[in-house]
């Protein structure tokens, strides 16, 4: 039970950080589309 509460603690701010990292590469993905296309 114990456990389950630091898996989620800690896991909750890790989703949170890899869904940012994604949403990052992907607004870098379309500036740089818009870059090379210009």
């Amino acid at each position: 039970m114990f456990f389950d509460g630091l898996i989620v603690l800690y896991g909750v701010p890790f989703y949170l950080l890899w869904d940012l990292k994604k949403e990052l590469a992907a607004i870098k993905d379309r500036l740089y589309h818009k870059v090379s296309n210009a």
